[in-house]
């Protein structure tokens, strides 16, 4: 998927970085609706292994919260209530994600991008379309908000 300002030679375009479970993340900025601070959620009747949280009240509608440490099979480092959720959508659909933290708007060029390791036991890369930035450590996920959606709705929904 592309960017409105990214093209096939290169480009660059800009991301929301956040992290969850110690794990780095990045959404294309063109996908984010908004980012807020934790709200109180209204629950729902699911498995406790469910990545769906509940719903929340984001500026007077009910969106789908999605809790990012059970999707992505990692460990929050931050209490359910002091989470900060970022909200996104597509295809007429919007979900809020929580998360551990915002780490800032950046920008990625194209040309930096790299394909997502083929052995890998993360959830994590189910969801990423591509990988940018040095070392293991700084190592971010770009997400691709499409896969995303349709894995939350075959599997949560």
């Amino acid at each position: 998927m592309k960017d409105a300002g990214e093209s096939s030679k290169g480009g660059e375009f800009p991301v929301l970085k956040f992290s969850t479970g110690g794990k780095k993340f990045a959404f294309r900025l063109s996908t984010v609706d908004g980012v807020f601070e934790g709200r109180s959620k209204h629950s729902l009747p699911r498995g406790e292994n469910s990545a769906l949280a509940g719903l929340v009240n984001i500026n007077g509608e009910l969106v789908i919260l999605v809790d990012s440490a059970k999707l992505f099979g990692a460990d929050a480092k931050v209490p359910e209530e002091n989470r900060p959720l970022i909200l996104w959508g597509g295809d007429g659909k919007r979900f809020a994600l929580s998360v551990d933290s915002i780490d800032g708007i950046g920008s990625v060029n194209a040309v930096d991008l790299k394909g997502c390791p083929e052995a890998s036991d993360s959830e994590t890369e189910n969801f990423a379309e591509k990988i940018f930035g040095g070392g293991e450590s700084e190592t971010v996920s770009l997400l691709d908000h499409e896969l995303l959606n349709m894995a939350i709705e075959k599997r949560h929904l």
